[in-house]
């Protein structure tokens, strides 16, 4: 639709309108008749008319002036002449010489040639107009008395094309209320009674030529007259005879001279006859019909040209121009001349003068819209400063302190001479409250750091006292050269500016935008209602694995989040669109590794510029937040239960001891609160342990001897082990120094071994081993338990986790020891692992190395 309408813009029609009236103007005042007269040229050497036998000039060349004499001759030569083609039977004897009277008396060889004439019957003379006094009026000149009523007689007046060149033929001429025939025409109808009058009412036409430059036999006067030339060669043909000689002869140029070469009057008017013999003549197309060519022709331009990228008007111009030349050839050779060249000229001229118009739009568009993007940027409540802006020194200093740039000097001219002592020095202008100062920063040494904070000041000041990008003296052309604007009167040049300026602003803003979304700590996902992404950042890539080739819909990426709860991605979808709510949800994403817990929102938005709605998502990463919920839900229970189970234990004996003082003795009383009391206090002590190795504080780290570690580990477990007759063994390596904290490394032995010593049955044997492999020291401890069922190995290491078995449940504790286990070696880049079998488990892990 808008092709449509930019097909009838008011303002093309308006120029088609004026287009149309110049051409058809210009068909009365032949403001082209230059360019006409080239294309009529070139399109009737396209044209001409075919050679023909019936068609013979004798000529008056110079042989015959040079064998019979200087002209004039006597006419009794003439009279010979004229009787050899009437004994020859020539059809018709145009000859093309004026036998005008003038003041001599009649001689005997006039009468001889009138006596010829009369004795032939089909002889035409010329008459024409002339002026006798130059200043006087035209007068008809005729023959010799004795020869006008012998011959036919025609006109051989010539009038020539501001160019000099002979193209149009006066068929019937006026004087003094008598039409004059023209001589050819006067010659056609002598040899072609039947059709006389078929030309009686013409008065112009166009003189189509033969297509050779020489198309008739030519025969020397002397020739004929000597008997040279056989008579028969001029039977029952139109013979020609004139002057071709070039002391007397009277030469034209026509459309098919060639470079520049005139032809012989007696020539033209042959070509003349046999134009009409052959009813080859050319008309000037109707007016009326020429008028709606050309306006077709401008109409059909003005409707396409807007529809055409640039690249193609100029060549659909051609096109057209080559069709309508193509036609005026074709007319042509149907008898009918069509000025081309005015419209041709008007079929160039549109594609420019369209683009002059689109031109003078687009540069009314730049102007308001420059203004308009000028007042965005100003109006926006974020944007680009133009420069750095400090109010005063105290700003200054701030800045600098930021920077961490520790000596300078602030000087009101660049003269600054530092102690020795700093070996750079380095410049910068700058403005405080529209003062101009120089910033001098003085560095004891130049490294990498102390060039960022120069970099950081210079392109913060470097603008400062300059003006803005946009009124800038000079602007950057396509072709990479420099172009002054604010100097040049070129208006578009600047207006270029102004907008170049607000592309850099606006790319440097998406920039800016982009890089703060890929900076974010979630995932961003924009799209269509199709679900075609059409933005996103890299953490959608990490997190839901959008590879190359991968599905990128929307709808199908998402649904590798499983929602908590009983909703669904359709009801979702429901809220978002048809709801138009913000809806915000937690899923489960579980990916190659592991399982992450993210919170969902997602709003639809409309675009301002389209009005189509896109989706936008927003993923967050709150593993760390579930992980601490779940780990306080732990807490909560842990002191709701287990904390909570010695404690109770401990009132309840309180109470009864209350109640009855005598129900226990003393000694068993105590020993069940120094139990319940012990049992409340390792609890506590095993959380804080774990608490404190959970935390970001940084550990000591230390040579560490692991046979020490492993050895105190044991010795503090002996007495539990010999509670069950367990034997504990230990295996340790020479040279076993590792780089870690010995404390928390000593309570991970204790908690392996302790757990060890509760899940193994009694007259067991737990064995610690400590052996070098190369770089490298691998930690075991194993056991002849009963093994721990698979279903709880990947749980194993999380808190408040224990068995279940019957062996597990006579076990006291609260599931954080082997927690502790894994957090403690985490911190030393390290991880526990198991083995289990029927026959026992093994916990190992490996440390790297100290050389000692």
């Amino acid at each position: 639709m808008a092709i449509a309408k930019l097909a009838f813009d008011r303002s093309l029609l308006l120029l088609a309108v004026l287009l149309i009236l110049l051409v058809n103007i210009n068909l009365d005042y032949r403001w082209s008749r230059a360019a006409d007269y080239f294309i009529y040229d070139q399109l009737m050497q396209q044209s001409g008319l075919p050679e023909t036998d019936d068609i013979a000039i004798i000529e008056i060349d110079d042989q015959s002036l040079s064998l019979i004499g200087e002209w004039p001759w006597d006419r009794a030569f003439h009279a010979e002449l004229i009787n050899i083609l009437t004994q020859a039977n020539a059809r018709v004897v145009a000859y093309n010489l004026a036998f005008g009277s003038g003041n001599v008396p009649l001689t005997s060889s006039d009468y001889v040639l009138a006596e010829a004439i009369r004795h032939n019957g089909r002889v035409v003379l010329p008459v024409y107009f002339d002026r006798v006094f130059n200043a006087g009026p035209l007068e008809l000149v005729l023959p010799h008395a004795a020869l006008i009523d012998e011959a036919e007689l025609g006109h051989v007046n010539v009038y020539l094309d501001g160019d000099g060149v002979y193209r149009q033929l006066r068929v019937n001429d006026l004087f003094q209320q008598q039409r004059w025939p023209h001589f050819s025409l006067k010659a056609f109808n002598l040899a072609n009674p039947e059709k006389s009058k078929a030309y009686e009412q013409e008065e112009d036409l166009l003189i189509r030529f033969a297509e050779t430059a020489h198309p008739f036999q030519h025969y020397s006067f002397v020739d004929v007259i000597t008997g040279e030339v056989d008579p028969a060669e001029f039977y029952q043909k139109a013979v020609f005879v004139g002057v071709t000689a070039t002391s007397i002869g009277d030469p034209l140029i026509t459309p098919v001279s060639r470079e520049g070469r005139q032809i012989s009057a007696v020539d033209i008017n042959a070509s003349i006859y046999q134009m009409f013999a052959q009813q080859g003549e050319i008309r000037a197309l109707p007016r009326w019909l020429t008028y709606l060519l050309n306006t077709l022709a401008i109409l059909l331009m003005a409707a396409l040209i807007p529809r055409l990228p640039m690249a193609d008007q100029l060549f659909f111009s051609l096109l057209m121009l080559a069709l309508y030349i193509g036609s005026s050839l074709v007319m042509m050779r149907m008898g009918y001349w069509y000025p081309v060249a005015g419209i041709g000229l008007t079929l160039l001229l549109i594609p420019f003068a369209w683009n002059v118009i689109r031109l003078s739009r687009l540069f009314s568009y730049f102007r308001s819209e420059t203004l308009r993007l000028e007042t965005t940027r100003r109006d926006n409540s974020f944007h680009f400063p133009d420069q750095l802006l400090l109010k005063d020194e105290h700003a200054l200093k701030q800045l600098i302190k930021v920077l961490g740039v520790e000596h300078y000097r602030l000087t009101p001219d660049s003269q600054y001479e530092p102690d020795s002592r700093y070996v750079v020095q380095k410049i910068i202008p700058l403005a405080l409250a529209e003062h101009s100062c120089f910033l001098h920063l003085l560095f004891k040494e130049f490294g990498q750091k102390e060039q960022r904070q120069v970099s950081l000041l210079t392109a913060s000041f470097s603008k400062h006292l300059s003006e803005p990008k946009h009124l800038s003296d000079s602007m950057h052309l396509a072709d990479g050269s420099r172009h002054s604007a604010a100097g040049s009167s070129d208006i578009f040049s600047r207006q270029m500016s102004l907008v170049q300026d607000y592309q850099d602003y606006i790319a440097a803003s998406q920039h800016l935008f982009e890089s703060s979304i890929q900076g974010l700590s979630s995932a961003v996902l924009v799209a269509d209602l199709g679900g075609h992404l059409l933005f996103h950042n890299t953490l959608v890539d990490v997190w839901l694995e959008l590879y190359s080739g991968a599905d990128r819909n929307l709808y199908n990426i998402l649904e590798h989040c499983q929602l908590s709860g009983r909703m669904k991605w359709q009801d979702v979808w429901q809220q978002v669109l048809v709801g138009e709510q913000l809806v915000a949800a937690e899923a489960r994403l579980d990916r190659a590794h592991h399982r992450m817990d993210v919170a969902i929102n997602i709003v639809c938005l409309e675009d301002q510029r389209t009005g189509l709605p896109v989706l936008v998502v927003n993923i967050s990463d709150i593993s760390q937040i579930k992980k601490a919920q779940r780990a306080r839900n732990e807490m909560i229970d842990f002191i709701s239960h287990d904390m909570r189970s010695p404690i109770a234990s401990l009132q309840a004996l309180v109470r009864q001891a209350e109640e009855s003082p005598d129900a226990l003795p003393l000694a068993e009383l105590l020993r069940k609160v120094d139990s319940h009391s012990r049992r409340a206090l390792n609890f506590a002590d095993e959380f804080l342990s774990l608490a404190k190795v959970e935390s970001d504080d940084d550990i000591q780290v230390y040579d560490v001897d692991l046979y020490s570690v492993c050895q105190n580990a044991v010795d503090t477990l002996y007495e539990q082990a010999q509670e069950k007759g367990i034997e504990v063994g230990l295996e340790v390596d020479d040279d076993c120094w590792v780089s870690g904290n010995g404390d928390l490394l000593e309570r991970v032995m204790m908690n392996l071994c302790s757990n060890a010593i509760k899940y193994s049955p009694e007259e067991t044997r737990v064995s610690v081993t400590v052996a070098r492999q190369g770089d490298s020291i691998l930690v075991e401890v194993a056991d002849q338990g009963p093994g721990i069922p698979e279903a709880l190995l990947p749980n194993l290491f999380k808190s408040f986790q224990r068995g279940v078995g019957k062996q597990e449940a006579k076990v006291k504790g609260l599931g954080l020891g082997l927690r502790f286990v894994d957090v403690a070696l985490q911190r030393h880049n390290s991880q526990i692992q198991v083995r289990s079998a029927q026959s026992g488990s093994t916990f190992y892990f490996v440390l790297k190395a100290l050389s000692l």
